[in-house]
């Protein structure tokens, strides 16, 4: 559930595909699972795990980038994270825009498009495809930004 909150929430995938067991230890746990706050919605749990388990539905076997295979399972949360920013169409989105998210309309060829922003991404950016990077985050929404505009 860390993982779903500080990827969808916190928009941070590259910190979460880099850095899962910092998700829940110190101050990251706490602002992750709103610790302080009483009034917190939590209904954003159920959200991020159904944003999620569509998202995993359509992501399965391997992809090639270049000359090189993976694991589409890598690429899960930056997947999440673009579905939903194109859904929106902006990087901008807030928790109060996720409570109106249709979770039906995240289907095959929305994970695909997302999968197309990240391919675009890594060659635009001549990355080699590490994805682990926190950069890659702010490639990743400078492309996403000028889609947008």
């Amino acid at each position: 559930m860390a993982k779903y909150i500080n990827t969808i929430y916190l928009k941070e995938p590259s910190y979460t595909r880099n850095n899962p067991g910092k998700l829940l230890n110190g101050s990251k746990y706490k602002t992750i699972f709103q610790v302080n706050n009483i009034n917190q919605d939590y209904g954003r749990y159920f959200i991020a795990y159904q944003i999620y388990n569509q998202v995993i539905g359509f992501n399965k076997g391997t992809m090639n980038i270049g000359d090189d295979e993976f694991e589409r399972a890598n690429f899960q949360h930056h997947l999440a994270y673009i579905v939903i920013c194109n859904y929106f169409e902006s990087i901008d989105y807030t928790p109060a825009d996720l409570c109106k998210l249709d979770i039906s309309l995240i289907t095959e060829e929305k994970v695909e498009n997302a999968m197309n922003c990240i391919i675009e991404t890594i060659e635009r950016n001549n990355i080699p495809h590490s994805i682990k990077e926190q950069l890659f985050t702010q490639q990743l929404n400078s492309y996403l930004s000028e889609k947008y505009e």
